[in-house]
């Protein structure tokens, strides 16, 4: 896609997250994004994230804070894919909104990223700005319908980088009464969490998942 196509922009609604790491994108090229161009570093690096996955009313809600390392002056924009769980045991899933801001600080506003629906796969297409500081955050939302006690999250494209995560942490909140049957990597139940409230964590580091994140619960 050439990043100068002209998409719609979508303005964010949902409240910022801490200003974290995170990152589950996939560069709309043929080549391995996390690869180096000849002759130097790529124009951009997958470095960490932090996800939040909220399930509530038969659907599930996705807010992720993703970390980008940029290299300003290699070039301006990249375009990037933000892939959406297709599953036969899943319903639509619809993206919601992207933000950004410099990371450098964390006091910027978050400014709406143009985005558009891909026809073929479900996911999210874009373009990541790249000549506004060496860390780029994004801030990313989207909502999956559920038919059943079963959610999925996509983890394996992160492969595609040729490198691990810096650091990753996803936290999960079920439904009131609801309890963790089982889960792809080992959620914890957080310290803090109520028995009308469970939430789980998962955190770690140089972590390149093998698998995607499942998770099944009953109350």
């Amino acid at each position: 896609m050439d990043c100068r196509t002209p998409i719609h922009a979508r303005r964010s609604r949902t409240a910022p997250l801490a200003a974290l790491p995170a990152i589950l994108f996939v560069l709309a090229t043929a080549s391995a994004p996390g690869l180096p161009e000849a002759g130097g570093e790529p124009p951009i690096r997958f470095d960490s994230e932090i996800v939040r996955l909220s399930v509530e009313a038969g659907q599930l809600t996705v807010e992720g804070v993703y970390l980008f390392l940029c290299h300003p002056g290699r070039q301006r924009t990249a375009t990037l894919f933000y892939p959406l769980p297709e599953d036969s045991l899943l319903g639509e899933a619809q993206m919601l909104a992207l933000d950004c801001r410099p990371f450098a600080g964390g006091t910027d506003a978050w400014e709406p990223v143009p985005f558009e629906s891909t026809p073929h796969r479900p996911g999210a297409r874009w373009v990541v700005p790249l000549d506004r500081s060496d860390s780029l955050v994004v801030l990313a939302r989207y909502r999956q319908r559920l038919h059943g006690s079963y959610a999925r999250y996509i983890l394996t494209s992160t492969q595609a980088w040729g490198q691990p995560l810096r650091h990753a942490r996803f936290e999960l909140t079920l439904p009131r009464g609801a309890r963790l049957d089982a889960s792809s990597y080992p959620l914890s139940r957080m310290a803090a969490a109520s028995a009308e409230e469970p939430h789980y964590v998962f955190e770690t580091r140089d972590f390149m998942p093998p698998e995607d994140l499942t998770i099944t619960w009953s109350r």
